[in-house]
């Protein structure tokens, strides 16, 4: 909730009491920085308020878009604006919404950096398959297809966080540059037995990263390069 200026506690907790909420059984105030996160229940079912001022959210977007932060708790405010409702300011709420619709150059060039920083380790499968330690396996994989994800969507200049893995489905068709059957082969290989699922995702890996070379030559892909030349197929 985005306000001109944060009113005093006592009234925002009036509010909420106002529209059936419980006493607030969690607070994390920054009042000095614009913002405040409170927790309460309204029929037994828990909600988040996060308040804004007007300063913290043109704060929040300059370090997002001028400053190129790819800190995943901006990147969801980003999406939270873009699903926003206006109770008033419909005009205001548009106008912020129109022009995050597509991540600046700089920005999504940031993101497949960072994600291109974590590769995946593939020396480290190698051996860990052999052991068939399954909890472990799925975790790499679940991890490595969430990057090869958020790759993608950076590719397209599109918004991505981890909450938006659930809809991969739904999301792909819209991007350009993706791999044909991206979605389908994320949870073709995530119901795979483990050593046949590394090999799916070492070959979707691939066919990322020659996306990224093809898109972004700027980006490096040496590390990623020389993780993936540590593995030893089955």
């Amino acid at each position: 909730m985005v306000l001109a200026t944060l009113p005093d506690e006592s009234c925002l907790r009036e509010a909420c009491a106002k529209a059936g909420g419980s006493p607030w059984s969690l607070t994390r105030l920054t009042r000095g920085e614009g913002r405040l996160v409170v927790l309460f229940e309204v029929d037994a079912t828990e909600v988040q308020l996060h308040y804004l001022d007007r300063g913290a959210l043109n704060r929040a977007l300059d370090a997002l878009y001028a400053d190129a932060d790819v800190n995943e708790t901006l990147q969801r405010l980003e999406q939270d604006i873009l699903k926003g409702e206006a109770l008033f300011g419909h005009t205001e709420l548009s106008r912020l919404q129109s022009g995050l619709t597509r991540l600046p150059p700089k920005l999504a060039t940031a993101m497949v950096k960072r994600f291109m920083s974590m590769p995946t380790p593939w020396r480290a499968i190698s051996q860990l398959r052999q052991r068939h330690e399954i909890k472990r396996c799925r975790e790499l994989q679940a991890d490595a297809c969430y990057r090869l994800c958020a790759v993608r969507a950076a590719l397209n200049q599109r918004h991505f966080t981890r909450f938006q893995v659930k809809r991969t489905s739904g999301t792909t068709p819209r991007f350009e540059h993706a791999p044909p059957g991206l979605a389908e082969k994320i949870e073709r290989l995530m119901g795979s037995p483990p050593r046949s699922a590394f090999a799916q995702l070492y070959e979707l890996e691939g066919e990322v990263l020659d996306l990224v070379a093809r898109e972004m030559p700027q980006v490096s892909l040496a590390m990623v390069q020389a993780q993936r030349a540590a593995y030893e197929p089955a």
